[in-house]
């Protein structure tokens, strides 16, 4: 169970109040945090596309993508994908912009870490670390890494490599570099 986070007063510019709960302990705290001026709107316009992310179909009707694979050494590998339909997916990448790119105010990289330098001292910095794990693709390479040419394919990395290759700005060169890592496994 995640460490609970309840807001107990907020305002626009002043300090806000919240309640943090570690599920380990069951012991709450209530912090006041105090944020810039821009790191307030950052936040509050990041809570608002989360609300927007959240609303898609992809994230609603609980879709998601399945890989099956198959590999023995007495054939060739084969594999099926099952992803959900193509404007599922665009529509969910379009909702996430705000999130991955690094150059957004609300990119969820400067958000945790306007989150991180403000709950400096609570018992909240282990449930930060865990979230830029989750969100950086380390704990899935904890149960699979799928490599190709020595690039870790399940990587944070790769997937801004896909976004920019694909759907965000179709740069030649990110596709010239995705399709040679995929000579043993295709894209799609």
């Amino acid at each position: 169970m995640p460490v609970e986070i309840v807001p107990i007063s907020s305002s626009d510019t002043g300090p806000a109040t919240i309640g943090i709960t570690d599920p380990a302990t069951g012991k709450r705290i209530e912090v006041k945090l105090e944020f810039a001026a821009e790191e307030s709107k950052s936040l509050h316009v990041y809570a608002d596309c989360a609300v927007e992310l959240a609303a898609t179909r992809f994230v609603t009707e609980g879709h998601g993508t399945k890989l099956n694979f198959n590999w023995e050494a007495s054939a060739a590998p084969t594999w099926k994908v099952d992803a959900p339909p193509d404007e599922v997916v665009a529509a969910v990448l379009h909702k996430l912009r705000p999130f991955v790119l690094q150059d957004e105010s609300t990119s969820f990289v400067r958000v945790r870490s306007i989150l991180a330098r403000t709950f400096r001292d609570t018992s909240i910095q282990p449930f930060l670390q865990g979230l830029l794990t989750k969100y950086d693709s380390r704990e899935m390479q904890k149960m699979i890494a799928m490599q190709s040419n020595n690039e870790v394919m399940n990587s944070d990395k790769m997937f801004m490599t896909w976004l920019n290759a694909y759907e965000y700005h179709r740069d030649p060169a990110k596709r010239e570099q995705l399709e040679s890592l995929s000579k043993i496994a295709p894209l799609e």
